[in-house]
């Protein structure tokens, strides 16, 4: 523990009687949860603000599990400018619904929701015809109104919430206690190579906090070829000569920059905040950076949806690869929807 994290923790302390009273209550049934009825509910939440990676877990879902059944997103659409139940359609921006459940509409079409009241979204996405038989809820672990029939909980290996604190002496939004509501937990951004024993330390400590059943799967991330960001251009070939400018408004922009610095030649990373809202003079600063650079632009995919392109762009596409485990993880996934589906 540093001497910021002891500084602040008079206010983790506070901040954690709020919290924790906040969950007896619901716990106790004093403030009210429900469960839908007739839809599927799984949740992709963490107890750590941002960069967990929550979701291409939520794309990863949607891949799967759409050949087979109809599934619907519903996230509270940080960021955007509007209020209230808005389902996606053509016209929608990054203002108007949020940066990420813009990404999922673009990649792979409807029905996306966004609301703040999630129980009020669900009663909204039962109204269409035909309704969703899943709803896959994005960051809805906090939100206690609702109950989940799935929840699963998120958490980057390299900042495991068993070793992290409550906000603001940490980045904890509640107290790792919170992990016992979780289903299953999945560690994610694992390096390639995790061995047994160290997967074991791991689940070692999360069930500490979660229980001693609970399942607990790896994850790393998987990058694509660069992709266009505007329809009219061409692919272009890239490789470890490929000059680039690097732009990003992510919570943990690292592992994005590690990768590209491993793959091609990186001239400058124009960081800026997580879920930040270009503006027209961002996006020249930055074009113009990679044209004085002779560079290509690249940017995640999170990133293009928000992007006010004045010349060329790539974007670089990411996955959840949770490799050996894939079988595993998706029979658990199916055995939950199975179950649901009986009773």
């Amino acid at each position: 523990m540093n001497l910021q994290t002891l500084l602040l923790w008079p206010l983790a302390a506070l901040y954690h009687l709020l919290t924790g009273l906040r969950n007896r209550l619901f716990d106790a049934g004093w403030l009210k949860s429900r469960q839908p009825s007739g839809v599927f509910c799984l949740s992709i939440g963490n107890l750590a603000v941002g960069g967990t990676g929550k979701t291409p877990l939520t794309a990863w879902l949607l891949a799967r599990l759409r050949p087979r059944y109809r599934v619907a997103t519903l996230s509270r659409g940080y960021g955007r400018r509007t209020t209230g139940f808005r389902l996606a359609d053509a016209t929608d921006t990054a203002a108007t619904l949020g940066d990420e459940p813009l990404q999922l509409f673009r990649r792979y079409g409807g029905p996306v929701a966004v609301c703040e009241d999630r129980p009020a979204g669900i009663d909204r996405l039962l109204e269409l015809s035909p309704p969703p038989q899943l709803v896959l809820l994005d960051d809805a672990y906090q939100h206690r109104r609702l109950r989940p029939h799935l929840q699963l909980l998120l958490t980057d290996f390299s900042r495991l919430f068993t070793e992290d604190f409550l906000l603001p002496a940490g980045r904890l939004r509640e107290s790792r206690a919170g992990a016992a509501r979780a289903d299953a937990v999945v560690v994610t951004k694992c390096p390639g190579g995790l061995t047994d024993r160290q997967k074991e330390s791991i689940m070692q400590r999360i069930r500490v906090y979660a229980g001693k059943d609970v399942p607990v799967f790896f994850a790393g991330i998987r990058y694509g070829s660069p992709q266009p960001l505007q329809a009219q251009m061409p692919e272009k070939t890239f490789d470890s000569h490929t000059p680039v400018v690097l732009v990003s408004g992510l919570a943990r922009p690292e592992p994005f920059e590690a990768y590209a610095r491993q793959h091609y030649r990186v001239m400058e990373h124009f960081a800026f905040s997580d879920h930040h809202a270009y503006t027209a003079a961002d996006c020249r600063r930055v074009q113009a950076a990679a044209s004085q650079a002779g560079a290509v632009l690249l940017m995640t995919e999170k990133d293009g949806v928000k992007w006010q392109p004045p010349g060329p762009a790539y974007v670089l596409p990411i996955e959840t690869d949770f490799g050996p485990q894939t079988p595993d993880f998706e029979e658990f996934i199916e055995k939950n929807i199975r179950d649901f589906c009986r009773a």
